[in-house]
């Protein structure tokens, strides 16, 4: 049986490497020590509700799609770096893992797959599998009704113009860390502290945020350029919100939209930036705007010379489109996954929740996860410097927001705080 991959994530296995594995992670951290037994049990119960998740990607002559496999996952210990990469069109090969350090749970997964919203209600459900049997007690969870629908091919209307694109655009720029190499950086922070000085800016925290990535990239772009032009942030909008006929579909469901500032007009404050960005959010995200990049995606994916194109010459298409529309039209990309909802036998064991992008060629990417009262700021970093996440972390400080910082390496130039 196979199965077609939806036009969310038609691009991603085109563009598959050792460096870019198109992998990420949402992981939840409980109070106790991970039983890996026990995990591998709750794998398995999860799996026999899920067997959608037993795919091979496969390699066709004109797309790529996906066909049922039978392999049974296993639990795995987590290595030093996260979201490494899978070699999926190799056989025997699932598009996801599931690992275990001390008290975290991680679940790592292909884009091509589904998005975070997707990959946080699997792991939600995983994680209460795993509690039921610790606990013994019977499996606390609602009733949910996934579907497999691909929503774009639903909402596409044809004949739109294409967005218009920014030009001079700024890039991060630095040395490379060795392929398998990823740097992941948490700061954790009151969820109440930041919904409290994102209220003082009259704003909300996904907008707060955003401007705090802003300055901090005009930060390190005017003290280290002599050249200046636009900050893009490329945010990932979770479409389910807007159309709610598609909330239970579990395949990538997301538009991104690129507010900009451009440098050349001057420096900008704190004030100024969460204005700006108050007025392109409600902008970008009207709904004629959002139909233009529906159509602009599915339109490709519909002509009728790229479908009668062979996979071999259509590959550097993909990954020309993925460059232009994708990582070289952004400076930096930020994904804010807002609040987890838990039941409450999850909500009692689970202490905070993190989100680490795939590794992207733009350097640097942004995760943003909120579970009960503790947000997690995630840093996934291909650069030696961490210049982007240590100037973050101290604008938020010099705005007197404090957290804790962990990661896999060493934060320069800051003083870590006690712990939460």
């Amino acid at each position: 049986m196979w199965y077609r991959i939806d036009n969310g994530g038609i691009i991603f296995p085109a563009v598959i490497s050792k460096r870019y594995s198109t992998m990420f992670r949402i992981a939840f951290t409980i109070k106790d020590k991970v039983d890996a037994r026990l995990l591998q049990e709750a794998l398995d119960a999860f799996m026999q509700k899920h067997e959608e998740l037993r795919l091979h990607l496969r390699t066709g002559f004109f797309w790529y799609y996906a066909e049922r496999a039978e392999e049974r996952p296993l639990v795995e210990p987590e290595s030093a770096s996260p979201c490494q990469y899978i070699p999926l069109k190799r056989e025997g090969v699932l598009p996801f893992r599931v690992l275990y350090f001390e008290k975290r749970i991680a679940l790592e997964i292909a884009h091509f797959l589904s998005d975070g919203s997707g990959a946080v209600r699997l792991l939600r459900e995983l994680v209460a599998h795993y509690l039921s049997f610790t606990e013994g007690r019977p499996l606390d969870l609602s009733p949910v009704a996934y579907t497999w629908d691909d929503a774009f091919q639903k909402l596409y209307k044809a004949a739109l113009p294409v967005p218009a694109s920014l030009q001079n655009i700024m890039h991060l720029k630095g040395k490379q860390a060795p392929i398998g190499t990823y740097y992941a950086t948490h700061f954790i922070v009151a969820t109440s502290i930041l919904k409290e000085k994102a209220k003082s800016y009259g704003t909300t925290v996904g907008i707060f945020l955003t401007a705090l990535m802003m300055l901090t990239l005009q930060e390190i772009f005017v003290r280290g350029r002599k050249y200046l032009g636009n900050i893009v942030v490329s945010l990932p909008l979770d479409l389910r919100h807007l159309y709610p006929e598609y909330e239970d579909t579990m395949h990538n469901f997301i538009l991104t939209i690129n507010p900009a500032i451009d440098l050349r007009l001057g420096e900008y404050s704190l004030e100024e930036l969460c204005r700006e960005l108050r007025a392109q959010f409600v902008q970008q995200m009207n709904p004629k705007r959002l139909e233009q990049l529906i159509s602009r995606n599915v339109g490709s994916q519909r002509d009728p010379f790229l479908r009668r194109i062979p996979m071999f010459l259509k590959r550097p298409i993909l990954k020309y489109c993925y460059a232009r529309y994708g990582y070289k039209g952004s400076t930096i990309s930020l994904s804010n996954m807002g609040q987890i909802e838990l039941s409450p036998a999850l909500a009692s064991q689970v202490q905070y929740a993190t989100f680490v992008p795939a590794p992207s060629p733009r350097g640097v990417a942004m995760g943003v996860i909120s579970c009960a009262d503790m947000t997690t700021l995630n840093f996934g970093s291909i650069l030696e410097d961490p210049i982007v996440e240590s100037t973050y972390i101290q604008v938020l400080r010099a705005h007197g927001i404090l957290g804790h910082a962990i990661g896999n390496r060493s934060i320069r130039k800051i003083q870590e705080e006690p712990a939460l």
